[in-house]
């Protein structure tokens, strides 16, 4: 849970199912880049997720920023 809540995570709840943790949170899709090999590290290898779209949200100011930034620097050094 704290790796989810690294990447903005809105824990929605969390189940038990025989042996099995199952963990229901909303995250961002930018922030699952990645997710698999973290997933695999914290577990052993046992965990696994899957992912569904729910809806499109605004991203927070410094991150819009970090992208507008990073977007002009990539649009600057094309001319």
């Amino acid at each position: 849970m704290t790796d989810l809540q690294g990447r903005r995570a809105i824990v929605m709840g969390m189940d038990s199912e025989g042996r099995n943790q199952i963990i229901k949170a909303q995250v961002p899709l930018a922030e699952m880049y990645r997710y698999s090999t973290s997933l695999s590290s914290l577990t052993s290898g046992r965990g696994w997720y899957s992912m569904k779209y729910k809806e499109y949200q605004h991203i927070p100011t410094e991150e819009q920023n970090a992208l507008l930034k990073a977007y002009e620097e990539a649009t600057k050094d094309e001319e």
